[in-house]
């Protein structure tokens, strides 16, 4: 009788452990939170791997797309990064950190006029961008 009732205690735990488990991987908000971690601890490839699982529930977030850029960005790896920030545009057009985060990756790699064309592009959209593109500026 007694190792019926510890069986069951034990089956009652493994049934709680992973329905939390499922509960956790497809709760967005649980790989936000896991997301911010990685990004404070600046590792970026656990932090893309959770934002990959994070595109599952929600494969139209823009936002989701621009961390994935900036985290592409951190690990010099532009052409993933501007390929993340294009879906963010493609999602939502007037979303102006998207243009500026890639003048800055074309500033890095010498391309002045795509550089020049993305900053443009984002002070449009949002002229306080001007501040920071006058900072970028200053840094050549």
């Amino acid at each position: 009788m007694k190792i019926i009732n510890n069986l069951l205690i034990l089956a009652t735990i493994l049934l709680i452990t992973v329905s939390c488990n499922n509960i956790n991987n497809n709760n967005p908000q649980y790989y936000r939170t896991q997301i911010d971690q990685n990004i404070n601890e600046k590792n970026y490839d656990k932090a893309i791997e959770n934002l990959n699982k994070l595109l599952t529930l929600q494969p139209n977030d823009y936002r989701t797309y621009f961390q994935l850029g900036e985290c592409y960005q951190n690990k010099n790896e532009y052409d993933k990064a501007i390929e993340n920030f294009n879906q963010v545009i493609s999602i939502r057009p007037r979303y102006a950190k998207a243009y500026f985060q890639m003048g800055i990756i074309y500033q890095k790699q010498e391309n002045h006029s795509k550089s020049i064309e993305n900053y443009k592009k984002a002070v449009e959209i949002d002229p306080s961008l001007e501040t920071q593109l006058n900072q970028a500026f200053d840094n050549l």
